[in-house]
């Protein structure tokens, strides 16, 4: 599947709820990390800084595992099958409730997000505001231990297609007054044809 990862917004859609529900604080999570249906997941590209320390009780969740590449194209969804799988092996199934934090790129966590969105879990889930650098700044406690297995639950993908916005989509609605185009990239991927550091295949999408 070839997607742009863009947030499309309709001019209709500016009096929308917000969803407070999307993020939970510290000192909520310091509340409930223990609660039996609580999942806290530490998304990251490798493992050093989950090794080093990481919120207690915080399952390591591979971001190399959520976002791959498929035919050249990076950062798209591995098979449902691999996610559905990858997921229940941290632990996460029908009945949890998920907190997502990264270190100081938010990137892995919001990514995660998105794809537990599509996924169909996103009333379950939310991002913990300020991340690990928060919970580290407030001096709460830190483990290099991670969490012994629980019992095996089930995770069912309810997918949600509408999250995503296929490439014709978003070339169709670039050419209506009342969209528009918000480029969720890093500042350093943003601007028209300049090829990503690490990718020098790629290149950004001019503006909308």
């Amino acid at each position: 599947m070839k997607f742009t990862l863009c947030l499309l917004a309709a001019t209709a859609l500016a009096s929308a709820a917000v969803h407070p529900e999307m993020l939970v604080s510290t000192e909520w999570l310091a509340q409930h990390a223990t609660d039996a249906n609580v999942v806290i997941l530490h998304v990251a590209a490798n493992r050093t800084i989950y090794d080093n320390g990481h919120i207690p009780g915080a399952r390591f969740l591979p971001l190399t595992e959520l976002a791959v590449t498929v035919n050249g194209v990076h950062n798209e969804f591995p098979p449902v099958a691999d996610l559905k799988k990858l997921l229940e092996a941290a632990g996460v199934s029908d009945a949890s409730r998920v907190i997502l934090y990264s270190d100081a790129a938010v990137l892995p966590a919001t990514r995660t997000y998105f794809t537990l969105d599509y996924l169909g879990h996103a009333e379950k889930t939310s991002l913990l505001d300020g991340g690990l650098e928060k919970w580290r700044s407030e001096g709460r406690s830190l483990s290099k231990e991670s969490p012994a297995p629980g019992p095996s639950g089930v995770f069912t993908p309810r997918l949600r297609p509408e999250v995503l916005a296929p490439l014709e989509t978003v070339k169709q609605l670039s050419a209506k007054p009342a969209s528009a185009a918000m480029c969720a990239c890093t500042m350093g991927r943003f601007p028209s044809g300049t090829p990503v550091a690490d990718k020098p295949k790629s290149k950004a999408s001019p503006p909308i």
